[in-house]
């Protein structure tokens, strides 16, 4: 048996012979009642932001109200306090 076949055997038998822990399960969140002025409606379409100076970002509109978007976006850092989706 070479060096690396022994650790191996003995790592397998004090990974066998270790105690089983008990790790308690998060208890399930409770349905928070919904505090916007109007409700959201599931979209999922691709859209654009245009922010100051003219960039584009691709984004995903997950959800849509008449106050407001959901988005989903990738690589965006930071956004502007003001755009047009």
């Amino acid at each position: 048996m070479t060096f690396n076949d022994d650790k191996m055997a003995r790592r397998l038998a004090a990974l066998a012979s270790a105690r089983r822990l008990a790790v308690p399960t998060p208890a399930p969140k409770k349905k928070v009642e919904e505090e916007r002025a109007d409700t959201r409606r599931g979209v999922y379409r691709p859209g654009r932001l245009i922010v100051t100076g003219g960039l584009e970002l691709d984004c995903m509109i997950v959800d849509l109200s008449a106050n407001g978007a959901r988005l989903h976006l990738d690589g965006a850092d930071a956004l502007p306090e003001f755009l047009t989706l």
